[in-house]
């Protein structure tokens, strides 16, 4: 569904003078857990989202960018191949690697593939082919079953690789959609809160003339 207004706004948090090489991204899902969590946009806390159904764990933190908007309507999200688990919630600074395509039962769902900026047991990360050939396998073989028992009309399939470059293109794309679409979204919805903070006063001012 496309739920352009749900996308998490995570306002406070910019995506990084370093963009699109090195990104801001908020941990949704550590390494090793079957969890995923989700940003309630008006109060910036985290929601439970989904309980993965098969028997498998994220293979690296499943992480969302701030100030990205995908096709979706929900920020790019990106797994982080981190050495260890991630708290849930925290900021890391991401060194983008490369990207997985990956299709579903809404369309595209591409998946943006980095490492921690800071990490030197993965400084060697750079590009698409410095990620050992089984981790990718890994990674792929995750995203190609962690569906397999939520129903037949749900799915998901990898269909391939990118690059670095082709990581950063996509980055740099849903930036340009969530400063053009989304702060007007962020605008809407802040004048649908004035609005509702004038009625509100309103009916306060009613209640005290009855009273």
């Amino acid at each position: 569904p496309s739920g352009l207004g749900n996308f998490a706004r995570m306002r406070r948090l910019n995506i990084g003078d370093l963009s699109p090489q090195v990104v801001n991204a908020m941990v949704r899902a550590p390494k090793g857990t079957n969890i995923k969590h989700t940003v309630l946009s008006k109060v910036g806390l985290l929601k439970l989202d989904k309980v993965l159904h098969s028997a498998v764990v994220y293979p690296g933190d499943l992480c969302s960018i701030p100030q990205t908007l995908a096709e979706d309507g929900q920020a790019v999200e990106c797994l982080c191949l981190s050495v260890f688990p991630l708290p849930l919630g925290c900021v890391v600074q991401l060194r983008v690697v490369a990207m997985l395509s990956v299709e579903d039962q809404w369309g595209p769902n591409m998946k943006v593939i980095g490492v921690p900026d800071e990490e030197p047991r993965l400084s060697e990360y750079k590009d698409l082919d410095s990620i050992p050939i089984h981790v990718q396998k890994e990674v792929s073989e995750f995203f190609n079953t962690y569906k397999n028992l939520e129903g037949e009309d749900i799915w998901a399939q990898v269909t391939g690789w990118s690059d670095r470059a082709a990581a950063m293109a996509r980055i740099e794309d849903c930036r340009k959609r969530w400063f053009s679409l989304g702060l007007r979204i962020e605008g809407i919805e802040e004048k649908e809160k004035e609005l509702e903070s004038r009625l509100r006063h309103v009916e306060d001012k009613e209640q005290r003339v009855e009273e």
